[in-house]
């Protein structure tokens, strides 16, 4: 009996030890962020500059409402970035740009998995520019830098003391990990977003749902997630009660529960399956498959477009005005989807699983070479017509409603920074994965927040890429042509309404991304509407929360605001007001063209 209990002794053994291995993971995870942070404190403490002697008056910069982040002492010289190594792409643009460019010391880390160490921007040392003066070359600080393009693979990393006032940056917190960066943090906020207000008003996507493949794992897996997250997630062979798709796309949802929140990437992690099939070990994100999605000549296809958000506390959201489409291998027959939904070439992109006779293209999503090609249009419909006119449209409103959904989210973190002092410019750039379904709807499937644009294969990316540096200006701004105009109006209006210089530096901000967006445009706010929030106002009126604190003692906004989501908070009302009165003296909102 001792003997042929030993296997499930030793089975029980392993899983215990398996656990226990498990859940010192994060422990371990977070002690390293502690002492990165501990040691990017000291190191920038030992950067801290000598005070200067006593009857000598410190450099400031320049007075005038215009944005925090572009004022520095040496305005006149040129800028300075350092870009990390997943971004290289933009390092030419940015030298385009008029921009010089600081170097590793040393040769970043590699592994098997990632080409380069992916914290290089801000963790290892770097060589400024040539012509730096000798005395001022100083590895790891950032005091001669304007704008750092890195990729932030931890929170605590936008706590960092060496990040100054005039210092731009591309990411916001709680953007990659908490909100949207992952396939769990997406269904998260699509979750919060119905249970706030309603279906209909997240109708951005498809109803995502947490899966676990059985009871082992799903324990395993809540040492990373933690009790709270799993608390809903179904059993796969459950999914028949929970919607009568018979199709399903899984998307790998693992990560890591550190402060650093670091996804991990196990495989592809992206396959069809049907209730019958198996769900590989771990925690899965799925949402049902569109069975009668729009075609291009019947061949699926996903569309791909890039979003700017120029700040989080006002909104500031802006889409490019193209995409990519990226055109599967086989075409695809809806009677078929039961016998080849595990050929990837009929229903997912992908280069490497299709051979040559079947290769995959990539179109220009605002082109008459894709419009011409649309199949599942209405009947009397032109194709272009109807996808400028109708799923452009709501491409918009999509990306305008996911972003509105976790403001408050994202609001929250963006006070918290700005209340410990962290004034530096963030802003962020976002790939948004699309499905048209066959009524002209866009249902988003994934959000890369990295959102590098430059491509060697995409047409036009580098050009618009250039476009998105200009919009949140990575070079500077060039004001001559509208500055001397909107500062009369800024004055008049902030005599009205009290503005601080935070709510100043705000106006300016949409002021002079409204004359250097490019291929962009505004999509959040909007100034097609009475109130700036338009249709997307309810994500806005919600109860009182502490993004709300630092307005609760600001002067009384007055009658020109009755009606507005008090909830929004000033800086949001504030430019709204500002540009329904002001929209007309700014550059007119770009179009797509079908004939570029």
């Amino acid at each position: 009996m001792a003997v042929a209990k030993a296997p499930e002794r030793l089975t029980t053994c392993v899983h215990h030890r398996v656990v226990l291995a498990a859940s010192l993971v994060p422990l371990l995870l977070n002690l390293r962020d502690f002492w990165i942070l501990r040691e990017q404190q000291r190191f920038a403490a030992s950067l801290a500059p000598t005070p200067p002697p006593s009857g000598v008056r410190a450099a400031t910069a320049s007075a005038g409402p215009s944005a925090t982040w572009f004022r520095r002492p040496n305005n006149g010289a040129p800028r300075v970035a350092r870009v990390s190594a997943h971004r290289a792409q933009d390092a030419p643009l940015m030298r385009e740009l008029g921009l010089r460019l600081e170097t590793p010391l040393h040769a970043p880390q590699t592994s098997t998995h990632t080409h380069l160490h992916p914290a290089d921007a801000l963790l290892l040392e770097w060589e400024p520019p040539d012509g730096t003066p000798r005395w001022n070359r100083t590895t790891g600080s950032l005091d001669g830098v304007d704008v750092l393009w890195g990729q932030w693979t931890s929170s605590l990393l936008f706590f960092d003391a060496r990040l100054h006032a005039h210092l731009m940056v591309n990411s916001l917190l709680g953007l990659e990990h908490d909100t949207l960066g992952t396939p769990v943090a997406l269904a998260r906020s699509y979750q919060r977003c119905v249970a706030r207000w309603s279906r209909r008003a997240c109708n951005f996507s498809s109803t995502p749902l947490l899966m676990h493949s059985h009871r082992d794992v799903g324990q395993l897996e809540s040492v990373f997630f933690g009790e709270d997250e799993l608390a809903d997630t179904f059993a796969w062979q459950d999914i028949g009660a929970h919607g009568a798709s018979s199709v399903w796309i899984a998307k790998q949802g693992a990560y890591r529960r550190s402060l650093a929140h670091q996804p991990i990437s196990l495989f592809d992690g992206r396959q069809l399956l049907t209730p019958d099939d198996a769900l590989p070990p771990g925690v899965w994100v799925v949402q049902p498959w569109p069975t009668s999605p729009l075609l291009w000549r019947h061949h699926r296809f996903t569309l791909r477009t890039w979003a700017v958000v120029g700040a989080a506390n006002p909104l500031r959201v802006y889409l490019l005005q193209d995409g990519w489409a990226h055109i599967v291998a086989k075409p695809y027959r809806v009677d078929q989807l039961l016998t080849n939904y595990r050929d990837r070439c009929a229903h997912l992109w992908s280069t490497s699983a299709c051979s040559v006779t079947h290769a995959h293209r990539v179109l220009r999503a605002n082109h008459d070479d894709f419009a011409t090609g649309l199949v599942g249009v209405p009947r009397g419909a032109e194709r272009a017509d109807y996808w400028r006119r109708v799923v452009w449209p709501a491409l918009e409103d999509g990306a305008a409603r996911l972003l509105a959904s976790v403001w408050r989210e994202l609001a929250g973190y963006e006070e918290m920074l700005v209340g410990s002092g962290r004034t530096y410019r963030r802003v962020a750039q976002l790939s948004l994965e699309w499905i048209i379904d066959d009524g002209g709807k866009p249902l988003l499937l994934d959000v890369d927040t990295a959102g590098a644009l430059a491509s060697d294969e995409l047409p036009l990316s580098k050009a618009y890429a250039t476009d998105a540096l200009g919009l949140v200006g990575v070079g500077g701004y060039e004001r001559s042509q509208y500055q001397k105009a909107f500062l009369r109006r800024l004055d008049a209006f902030c005599a009205a309404h009290a503005c601080t210089q935070r709510e100043a530096d705000a106006l300016q901000d949409v002021v002079d991304e409204a004359h250097h967006a490019g291929a962009f445009a505004r999509v959040f706010p909007s100034a097609d509407h009475a109130r700036g929030c338009g249709a997307h106002c309810l994500f806005f009126d919600a109860p009182p929360t502490t993004v709300d604190a630092a307005a609760a003692a600001a002067p009384p906004l007055g009658a020109d605001f009755d009606g507005w989501p008090p909830a929004a908070g000033r800086l949001n009302l504030l430019t709204w007001r500002f540009l329904h009165d002001h929209a007309a003296k700014m550059p007119a909102r770009a179009r797509p063209s079908h004939h570029s």
